[in-house]
């Protein structure tokens, strides 16, 4: 069988081992890996010229719309999915907000993403009231069967600045008995921090200190395993699976892992923010997020959590606000939480300061990245690996090549402003495939929006 495409002369990461070789495609899957002169004569023949060619990353945690009405999903399709097809990102998972009823804003977003997104796209809603809970079902069965849920963050007054309300232990109780009842991959994933401690500390520093430090500390470490504790139990009693957001603490990786040798189904994420960033960092107001950024001992313990199988999933919360969105009234406390520019350091950051500092090995770099999440959501080995009937979403990574992160080189609505201004990264993808149609080659955007809705659901 004659090929449409032949990649050759790369080092490839398949799911059993790292070899010299390519990898051949048509239409839209894999059909073949292995040795070049194994490979099947090709319409087209790329060279990856010794780099890596790996799966395409997924990011799981990606806000679509931030910043703005639910309607601007439709023009961020347009605007942010070329910045994740540029930096080795094949497939995002956004999440839909609102008070009402999901059930026609999901078919909406889906419909949006025709045509106008670059890559690959699959949505969770994030359960806010209780009637939400009426709905589950019904987008478990639209191929959205994962959920967010605020647990306990933006309660009360928190939550109205943000536009989010956050879920109490009777709605994440009753929401996990519906995942359990559906089935996997149906699961919570929860933000995890404890309101009422930082509705008691807030206070002590508001508008008395502005450095990043005193954001961190309004928010101490022991909230977020505490609260993850409260979702462990939970997920215990129910039988359901849960998937805990954005980790940022060795303390939440410590119950993450006394959880998971106790047989619970609870699963980590955590995102390049939190593997390259700290409280300390010079980035002001710029580096506020939730949960904040923390101390180089959570960062190592982090990576080691990766390392060691125990978190094995990622995203990067990309929230595209423009710097007026971001600044607010212009301080530490009235400035949104969260991050632009993640979706597209995220490839990079994850060789540059994994791979190449001995982190992670490239294998454990491919698995956290790509193969860990297809396997949450149910797509595994359809994503997340380079093997034959596999999704041709592939990517090839220069590992000399450098670059310092300049927001205004961005390719994003967001782009007056980045937490990641000025790092260093070496190890850029080159190249990207979405669905066997070339987005991208030698940094440039080539191809036009293909991306295809990916329903998340029972098999």
């Amino acid at each position: 069988m004659k090929a449409d495409c032949v990649i050759k002369n790369g080092i490839v990461v398949t799911p059993q081992n790292t070899i010299i070789g390519g990898v051949a495609v048509k239409g839209a899957q894999i059909i073949a890996v292995g040795a070049d002169a194994l490979l099947p004569e090709a319409s087209r023949t790329i060279d990856a010229q010794g780099g890596y060619v790996i799966p395409g990353l997924i990011d799981v945690h990606y806000h679509l719309g931030a910043g703005g009405p639910f309607e601007r999903i439709e023009s961020d399709f347009k605007t942010e999915t070329p910045g994740a097809a540029l930096n080795g990102v094949t497939t995002i998972g956004s999440m839909l907000a609102t008070l009402g009823s999901y059930i026609p804003a999901a078919a909406k977003a889906i419909e949006w993403g025709k045509g106008r997104s670059f890559v690959n796209y699959a949505f969770h809603c994030a359960i806010q009231v209780p009637a939400h809970l009426e709905e589950v079902m019904k987008l478990c069965d639209m191929g959205m069967s994962r959920f967010k849920m605020f647990y306990t963050a933006y309660k009360g007054e928190e939550g109205r600045k943000i536009g989010q309300l956050g879920c109490d232990d009777g709605l994440v109780y009753r929401a996990c008995e519906l995942f359990a009842e559906y089935g996997f991959p149906a699961m919570a994933t929860l933000h995890c921090e404890e309101q009422d401690i930082m509705d008691l500390l807030q206070p002590r520093y508001e508008n008395k200190r502005m450095d990043l430090p005193a954001w961190t500390e309004a928010r101490p470490d022991f909230i977020e395993p505490m609260s993850l504790d409260s979702a462990a139990w939970i997920a215990k009693a129910t039988g359901a699976a849960i998937h805990i957001a954005h980790m940022s603490t060795k303390e939440a990786v410590e119950e993450l892992t006394r959880w998971q040798k106790a047989g619970v189904r609870i699963y980590g994420e955590t995102t390049p923010t939190y593997l390259t960033l700290t409280k300390y960092d010079n980035i002001g107001l710029f580096g506020k997020i939730n949960p904040p950024l923390r101390e180089k001992e959570d960062q190592e313990a982090l990576w080691a959590a990766l390392r060691d199988g125990v978190i094995t999933t990622m995203g990067t919360d990309t929230c595209p606000y423009t710097r007026q969105e971001k600044e607010q009234g212009g301080n530490l406390w009235c400035a949104l939480p969260g991050f632009a520019t993640g979706v597209e350091i995220f490839c990079a950051a994850m060789i540059s300061e994994g791979v190449n500092k001995g982190r992670l090995s490239l294998e454990q770099m491919v698995k956290v990245t790509s193969e860990g999440t297809a396997r949450l959501l149910n797509l595994y080995p359809r994503k997340g690996a380079l093997v034959p009937g596999a999704d041709a979403d592939i990517v090839i990574v220069d590992p000399k090549r450098e670059t310092t992160v300049r927001s205004k080189d961005m390719v994003t609505r967001s782009k007056e402003w980045s937490p990641f201004e000025g790092m260093k990264l070496k190890g850029l993808p080159v190249f990207t495939m979405v669905m066997g149609e070339i987005m991208a080659e030698n940094r440039q955007l080539v191809g036009k929006p293909n991306g295809r809705f990916v329903p998340v659901k029972k098999s």
